[in-house]
């Protein structure tokens, strides 16, 4: 088992908190599912499922895979509430 921090345990502890804040159902669903996805494709194609392993090379991966699916860089929305 990875030791650190897991991308799952941070993303329920930030979820938690988002609902505190009273955020609509819609925008923490989209959190949770867009965050899923990251998190599958880091799993997928890296095998990172902690924080620690994570970097920006990743996430330009991630992009770049997006935007092989017809997405815009912009549109990508991995980082916009973490």
């Amino acid at each position: 088992m990875s030791k650190g921090l897991l991308l799952e345990n941070l993303l329920n502890e930030y979820l938690l908190e988002i609902q505190l804040k009273s955020y609509s159902d819609r925008t923490i669903k989209s959190v949770r599912n867009n965050n899923s996805l990251f998190f599958s494709f880091l799993k997928s194609e890296f095998n990172i499922t902690t924080l620690e392993k994570l970097s920006h090379i990743h996430i330009k991966a991630y992009i770049k895979h997006k935007q092989r699916l017809g997405l815009k860089a912009t549109s990508v929305a991995i980082i916009a509430y973490f």
